[in-house]
């Protein structure tokens, strides 16, 4: 697969995307602010221990194994999807907790995901799709067989998967780690978490001119190799010192993986034939988000049992493990993603 260049402005001009640029950005606003303040609640207010904070990123995300698969079997999803691309894998989480001052977060959530809403139903149909009428086991039962059939989808899917319990076991349980081990007050904590956030956006830059310059598999390889050993400076420091190691930490890393994931949602919506490319995409999503809740569980008891500095780096040399994988899978000859099957 190759990149073409794109005229300056690009999708910007279109109204649909407009639409759903705006939505989103409102969207993770809302989402943004709910996923630092809610751990934050959880620790300072309500000393929870890491295994409970742990449990509010694994209760956020187990709606993907429940409707997952289902919602990208719909036929027209198809369509969709390719017009509006693959999510991308967030490290927010939202979860009743029973708190006066968590409740905040919900309104704040919910009236930031309003206009998300109300512009993807706004924005304009391009086509209609007539698809056959199927039962939902066999439409699940395509993107699932597909998935497992193709080395490079199939290779992803578990990378994806194992990256992704490493991530989330990491992130889940970093407010814990700023607050009590670093001894950073809730300015802090946002101010760090803000810092290392931004990272993404210099991904999202980069990605064209990463791909441009060594192609799209290689370029991806190399942000995936970036990213993983960025995250092992985050457990190491202690003090001021710590606190901007942290941060440099969630920059690198999610330069990287943000860079990564626009590579490997270019890849997909290329790649995949349209009538079943919702299909797939529900089954690689199903399968890498259904990871999260598991991550989120498994970094609240390891934090318990060992110890969050310790869990912090057991799940950093994870995602080491999740980038091996991928070099033993089918991308590591290749220049260039495959642009057909």
């Amino acid at each position: 697969m190759t990149t073409t260049p794109v005229a300056w402005g690009g999708l910007s001009r279109t109204r649909d995307f407009r639409l759903l640029w705006i939505g989103e950005t409102t969207s993770m606003l809302g989402s943004s602010v709910a996923g630092v303040a809610l751990p934050l609640v959880a620790v300072v207010s309500l000393h929870a221990s890491p295994l409970a904070v742990g449990l509010l990123t694994a209760a956020a995300w187990l709606p993907w194994l429940l409707v997952g698969l289902p919602a990208g079997a719909t036929p027209s999803s198809g369509a969709a999807n390719r017009r509006h691309g693959s999510p991308v894998p967030g490290w927010r989480g939202c979860s009743r907790n029973g708190s006066a001052r968590s409740a905040v977060c919900w309104p704040t959530r919910s009236v930031s995901r309003s206009p998300c809403c109300a512009c993807v139903r706004w924005a304009r149909e391009t086509r209609r799709e007539r698809a056959a009428k199927r039962r939902l086991r066999a439409e699940i039962g395509d993107g699932l067989r597909f998935v497992v059939h193709d080395p490079y989808l199939r290779a992803l899917t578990v990378f994806s998967a194992v990256s992704n319990i490493a991530l989330m076991g990491y992130a889940s349980i970093q407010v814990v780690f700023l607050t009590r081990d670093l001894h950073a007050g809730a300015g802090q904590v946002g101010l760090v978490l803000a810092l290392a956030s931004s990272g993404g956006l210099f991904g999202a830059a980069l990605a064209g001119r990463v791909a441009t310059r060594f192609g799209t598999a290689r370029g991806f390889l190399l942000c995936e190799a970036v990213a993983a050993p960025m995250a092992l400076l985050g457990p190491i420091g202690s003090g001021g010192v710590g606190l901007a190691l942290f941060a440099a930490a969630g920059f690198g890393t999610g330069l990287g993986i943000v860079a990564s994931n626009i590579l490997t949602s270019t890849f997909r919506q290329r790649y995949c034939p349209a009538e079943l490319f919702g299909r797939i995409t529900a089954s690689t999503s199903a399968l890498n988000y259904g990871a999260v809740p598991l991550g989120g569980l498994l970094g609240g008891m390891l934090g318990d049992a060992v110890g969050v500095r310790e869990t912090l780096m057991l799940m950093a040399v994870g995602q080491l493990f999740s980038v091996a994988i991928l070099l033993l899978g089918p991308f590591r000859p290749l220049r260039d993603f495959p642009s057909t099957r």
